[in-house]
């Protein structure tokens, strides 16, 4: 939860809306990954945002349905964002 809170605070910080995080253990290690809120007007506009401000890249590819992510590797951490809104609210 610190993670989510630090990730939310400095979006905060950027003027940002607060994403819905949730961290996620893979065989190939641990992803940090972001939505926008499911009420979110923009979704696509947010993470442009959000992805603008964590220096993020986007995947060239199509990762199909009209979803968007960008990706962000640090070490043994990797931060990836989605377009797709998430059915569960953003807490601030």
């Amino acid at each position: 939860m610190a993670i989510i809170d630090v990730l939310n605070r400095g979006g905060l910080d950027h003027g940002l809306v607060p994403l819905v995080w949730v961290i996620v253990s893979y065989p190939e290690g641990t992803v940090i990954e972001g939505r926008p809120p499911l009420d979110s007007s923009d979704p696509d506009f947010l993470c442009e945002l959000w992805a603008s401000a964590l220096n993020m890249t986007e995947y060239a590819y199509d990762t199909g349905e009209g979803e968007r992510v960008w990706y962000l590797t640090d070490g043994l951490w990797r931060v990836e964002l989605s377009s797709r809104a998430n059915s569960v609210r953003s807490v601030a």
